[in-house]
Formats: structure tokens, C-alpha cells, sequence
């Protein structure tokens, strides 16, 4: 009625547009401070009739300003009252701002430009240039012959191994995020989801950390929009998360599908697409379903072709959107940390044999996928098809040391090149860990190897599936030889190395990972010599603030900015061919058997509140800024030395 009634009063000799240029209510500050329905049901009531205004009258309105960004200071009312979209915490020196239910909502209404989305709104994946299958690599020498990347680097001293380096990474880098349905999504038995290996583990009490679980964790399954808010405000160009198994297949099976699984993927991928942000899947991220498990797990050779039908319906209900895939999240966590030390679900202790029965496995199962991609969707979709591999760089702890150098090469070979050589060289493992478990083997009086072998068919099919090299990474550790015990067997006695911290590099939350920034540098180049200069998405790398967790993180500032500076390193001095970085984690979350203890995300995340406010640390605005860079730049003609989250700088030419 006032908009008509400005437009007939004031406008019919002059038609000058309506500005609206505050609308807004006040809610009192207390009760459920973030769940401000009334602020919701207020904004659409007025900004509807705004609609109507300019639709159905014909009234030229032509813009709509919402009272206020945040909260503030309200005259009289002090800050007892707030207009804001975003909390403040005015007793905090550090003034956090949280977005409310209504900033969600807000940013909805923008993006939708009303409210209402067509029903033939129609969202298409990027477009991927088709990749050529990799070529045959012949096997690795014993040493490898990328011991070049020791010799090259292992004699740097302190100061080129930390002088600072300005530049920008390619045009087209994909910047990025990461989660994992587990860690996020809670709704553990909402919609139909069945139980997976991870919701039995964390009901069995005593087994975490304050009885810690999965079961509402950040409540992604319930708040889309907050996650797609976070992402948009961080600009990044692609988020990496995973599929819930036992979402989309509650026991496991095509037969048991749940179909408002898939409705809630579809509306994570369309959402991400409509923000011009590309996933990245996983496929499977340890939550095996407890169906399978019951069935023997990873170490049951029928999982081979189960994991394959379920790939095949996820290539066939996604791929049309999704271009990036990844079909095992760190498989050597799986075989080694849940097979072999029993340390993560499902928590069996067999560290000399089901380890390589389940990794021999888990390759034939993302070898069939890969080809079940290949043969299927690759010609109609277009997309690339990988596996998540994770790595620590190894250093020998003395350089000039041969044997030291071997031992290196060989910690690096049992660990990456477990899953990467047969992937991405001949078919098969390298021959370093072939020669050392057989060589156990044999002293052990057994007739045969403890470690699988693959036939010439197999080889053949295995070899080259994968089209990029995705690499998860977090540390570096130190070797040197020794002499690993024949009893018990154990895959960590096979290596025959002696492996501690890096001495000299910053700790962190958790105990024996360091933060070792030129480790990234060198293992870069490492996969660059390894595995042919293949196109490298790191596809993890980040590191924890113990609890209680603070907005002011300077410690993950410094970790993002020298690690990220490696990786430009890598890229612009060293060639290796390194096409995305995702951050670890867009938000706090269940870290695995830290329970909530350890704390990775850019944003935190109050989970003493049922409504999982979300609030920035200081790390997500500099995130955000190396994103708006795409790198390090250059100002005012200073060089720099990360030596914190601050940079000291002395000015170009000048010496230390």
C-alpha cells in the first residue's frame, strides 16, 4: 500500500524508481539468538509484498535493503536488541560474526531473485577436456630413480628452504575445500539411511572420546544452505565432499535403494553448480555400511564387484553434473589403520596379512569402477575418475648417507607407492615391496609371499586407471634404517626403517605431526618424477587447533600460508604439474577417533547449539584472500620470510 501510494502521490510527473533502503525488525537479544524464525517470517512477508508491488501494480521498485548486516548498536536500546543477519559477540575482543537462520535465508532470496526457482532449471557440470588414458610406465629401480628429488633439495639450508616465494598459480587452479559425509552430515538413521560401520563403532560405549559420534555432527544433511553461505563467501571453484554409502544404499545394495539419499545429493550438486562451484566426489570415505562388513568387509573378494555396482549407479544418477571423481579416500588408511592396527573401524588387528589382502582388494575394486566409468558414461559425460591417495614426505636422516637415501625411497614406496605404482606404472607394486616381503616372508618359513600378487590380465587392467593424481597430505617424517622384527608379522616391520619427527618444524594438535612446510615441495616433485608429471590435485592438506577451538587461529594462518607457497613453488619454479589445492576442512567437524577433541575447519562450528551456528575464524578470511590472488602477491616491494602467521618483512634488496 505505501509503495502504491508513493508511486500515485510523489511519481506521476517525475518516474524516478523506488529505493527501499532499510526494512527490517529488531529481535531481543537472548533466547535462541540464531534460529530467528520471526526475523524470517517478517523479511518474506515484506519482501513478497514488494514483489507483488512490482508484478501485479506495476510500481517501479527496483531495490530492497534489509536492516542490517549485523548487529549493532541500537540507540537507547544499547545491545539489547538486534537487527542483525549476523551475531555479534560484542564480550569477545575479537567481535565474531555468525550468520543467523535469516542470513541463510536472505542469501536464498538473492540467489533465487524471489522465491522461486523454475522447475526446468536445468544444471550442467563443467566442462573437462577428455584425458588420454595414462601410458604404461615401466616399474620402478630400487632405488627409484626419483632419489633425484633428495639430492636436489635434502642439501638446502635453512634459508632457501623457507625464503618466501611471490607468484600466482594458473589461470584455470582449482581452489578448493574438503569434507566427508561422516564427519558433517549427521542424520545418521534419517530418511531411510541404514547404519554404517562407523555409526556401530561410535555407539559402543567406551570406544570415543567423551562418547563422541557422528550422529548429528554439523547437521549438513538439515542445512544445505549454510554450507552452500560458507562456500560462496570463501569464492572457492570446487568442494570436495563424499557420499554416504548407506545413504544411497542402506545395506549396501543396489536393492536397498533410498531414494531421498539421492534427492539430498542432487540438491548438494545442483546447489554447488548454481554457484558456479564444481564438486569434486568421493565416492567411498571409509563409512563402509555395517551390511557389508557383517559380509566380511574389505577383505571379502566379492566387495570387488559390490563397490563396482554401486560406483556404476553413482556415475549413472550423478555424472551428468559431477566431473571430478575420486572412488577411494586413502586407501592405505583403510588397509593399514583398520585392518592392520585396528586403530579406526572396523578395528581389526592383523598388521602382517589383512592389510595386503584388503589393499589388493580395494585396487581391483577402483581399477573395475575406473573401467566401468571408461566403458559406460565417459563418452556422454566427459568427466576424469581418480582415487585419493595420502602420503607424508619422507626425508632420510642423512642425505649423504646411501643407505639413509634407500630407506627414504623405500618408507615412501610402502606407503604411496603401495596404490599409486600398480595405478599409475606397470600394473603391479613396486619391487622394492615386493622384494622386502617376500624376502620376510621367506625367513618367516612361509611357502609363499604374504603379499597378493596380481596376474598379467590383471596388470594389464589396472594399470593406467586413473586420470589425475590425487594426493591427501599433512607432514613429514624422518628415516633412517633398521632392522624390523620377523614376529609378529607386520606390515610396519616390513619397511625396515626407523621413522620420527622432523625436529625442527612447529608442532601441532596432534602428537608426532608436525608442521613441515617444504615437505609439500618435495613430495610434488617426487610424484612429478615418480609417475610422469601427471596432472597433481592435492586434495588434502591442513592441520588442528585443540579444543576449545578459538576465531583467532593464527597457527592454521601460518600453516596454509607457507604449505600453499610450497605448492606454488612446486608449480612455478619446479614444473610439477599441480592443477587444484582443497583446504582441510570448510568447518570444524568428528574428527574420526578424536571424536571432537581436534578441530580442522575454516569456520567454527558451536556444536553445544542445536541450531550448528557457523562462524569464520580469522583462516577463512585469509583463505579467501589467497583465492582472490590465486597465490602471493607482491606489495609494497617487500620480500618476506613466513616465519609466522604475520609475515616479517624487509625490504627488496636488503640483507637479513
Amino acid at each position: 500500500m505505501l509503495l502504491n501510494y508513493i508511486s500515485k502521490e510523489y511519481l506521476n510527473v517525475v518516474n524516478v524508481p523506488i529505493y527501499i533502503t532499510g526494512n527490517g525488525m529488531p529481535t531481543e537479544y537472548g533466547g535462541d539468538t540464531f534460529n530467528d524464525t520471526s526475523r524470517i517470517e517478517y523479511m518474506r512477508g515484506y519482501i513478497n509484498e514488494a514483489l507483488k508491488a512490482i508484478l501485479t501494480d506495476g510500481v517501479n521498485v527496483q531495490r530492497f535493503t534489509v536492516q542490517s548486516l549485523m548487529d549493532g548498536f541500537e540507540g537507547k536500546q544499547g545491545y539489547s536488541e538486534r537487527f542483525g543477519l549476523h551475531y555479534v559477540e560484542f564480550e569477545n575482543p575479537e567481535r565474531p560474526r555468525t550468520p543467523k537462520q535469516s542470513a541463510y535465508f536472505y542469501s536464498q532470496v538473492i540467489e533465487q531473485n524471489g522465491f522461486a526457482l523454475s522447475k526446468g532449471d536445468v544444471y550442467e557440470g563443467v566442462k573437462m577436456q577428455l584425458p588420454h588414458r595414462a601410458p604404461a610406465l615401466p616399474p620402478s629401480e630400487v632405488p627409484s630413480k626419483s632419489k633425484v628429488v633428495w639430492e636436489k633439495f635434502s642439501h638446502q639450508s635453512e634459508l632457501q628452504r623457507k625464503l618466501y616465494h611471490f607468484g600466482k598459480f594458473p589461470q584455470d587452479f582449482s581452489w578448493g575445500v574438503s569434507s566427508s559425509a561422516y564427519q558433517i552430515e549427521g542424520g545418521w538413521n534419517a530418511d531411510g539411511k541404514g547404519p554404517s560401520i562407523w555409526d556401530v563403532y561410535t555407539h559402543t560405549p567406551g570406544t570415543m572420546p567423551a562418547d563422541a559420534n557422528g550422529d548429528v555432527a554439523c547437521d549438513s544433511y538439515n542445512r544445505l544452505d549454510e554450507d552452500l553461505y560458507m562456500l560462496r563467501a570463501l569464492r572457492v571453484k570446487s568442494y570436495r565432499f563424499s557420499l554416504s554409502w548407506s545413504r544411497i544404499f542402506p545395506d549396501g545394495t543396489r536393492s536397498s535403494l533410498n531414494q531421498k539419499g539421492v534427492d539430498y545429493y542432487n540438491r548438494l550438486i545442483n546447489g554447488l553448480l548454481a554457484n558456479k562451484i564444481t564438486p569434486m566426489v568421493t565416492i567411498y570415505h571409509w563409512d563402509l555400511p555395517q551390511a557389508l562388513q557383517d559380509r566380511g568387509g574389505w577383505e571379502n573378494v566379492d566387495m570387488i564387484d559390490i563397490f563396482n555396482d554401486y560406483c556404476d549407479f553413482c556415475f549413472a544418477a550423478f555424472g551428468d553434473r559431477v566431473k571430478l571423481w575420486m572412488t577411494i579416500n586413502q586407501p592405505h588408511s583403510i588397509a593399514w589403520l583398520g585392518y592392520g592396527l585396528g586403530t579406526i573401524p572396523p578395528s581389526i588387528k592383523n598388521p602382517g596379512i589383512s592389510p595386503y589382502i584388503v589393499a589388493h582388494n580395494l585396487i581391483k575394486a577402483h581399477a573395475k569402477a575406473y573401467h566401468t566409468y571408461d566403458d559406460k558414461y565417459r563418452t556422454s559425460q566427459g568427466g576424469l575418475v581418480s582415487i585419493a591417495l595420502n602420503a607424508d614426505w619422507i626425508e632420510p636422516k642423512d642425505a649423504n648417507v646411501p643407505r639413509d637415501v634407500e630407506s627414504a625411497d623405500r618408507a615412501l614406496q610402502f606407503q604411496l607407492g603401495w596404490f599409486a605404482h600398480p595405478i599409475f606404472k606397470n600394473g603391479d607394486y613396486p619391487d622394492a615391496m615386493k622384494w622386502q616381503i617376500s624376502a620376510k616372508s621367506e625367513l618367516q618359513d612361509l611357502s609363499e609371499s604374504r603379499l597378493p600378487s596380481f596376474t598379467e590380465e590383471e596388470k594389464n587392467y589396472i594399470k593406467g586407471t586413473a586420470d589425475m593424481f590425487c594426493i591427501n597430505h599433512y607432514t613429514t617424517k624422518v628415516v633412517t634404517f633398521a632392522t624390523g622384527k620377523l614376529s609378529p608379522y607386520s606390515y610396519d616391520d616390513d619397511r625396515d626403517v626407523l621413522e620420527t619427527e622432523e625436529p625442527d618444524s612447529p608442532t601441532t594438535a596432534y602428537a608426532g605431526q608436525r608442521a613441515v612446510a617444504w615437505g609439500l615441495r618435495r613430495l610434488l616433485n617426487w610424484i612429478k618424477e615418480e609417475y610422469g608429471n601427471p596432472q597433481i590435485y592435492v586434495t588434502e592438506n591442513g592441520v588442528p587447533s585443540p579444543f576449545p577451538i578459538t576465531i583467532e587461529d593464527t597457527d592454521r594462518i601460518f600453516y596454509y600460508k607457507s604449505y600453499i607457497d610450497e605448492a606454488l613453488k612446486a608449480q612455478n619454479l619446479d614444473g610439477v604439474n599441480v592443477k587444484g589445492y582443497m583446504a582441510t576442512s570448510l568447518m570444524d567437524s568428528f574428527e574420526w577417533m578424536n571424536g571432537y577433541n581436534f578441530l580442522f575447519g575454516l569456520h567454527h562450528v558451536d556444536f553445544n547449539n542445536p541450531n550448528r551456528p557457523r562462524t569464520p575464524k580469522r583462516s577463512a578470511h585469509y583463505y579467501c584472500q589467497v583465492v582472490k590472488d590465486n597465490g602471493f602477491l607482491r606489495r609494497l616491494g617487500q620480500d618476506c620470510w613466513p616465519s609466522s602467521a604475520t609475515q616479517t618483512c624487509r625490504p627488496e634488496g636488503t640483507l637479513w
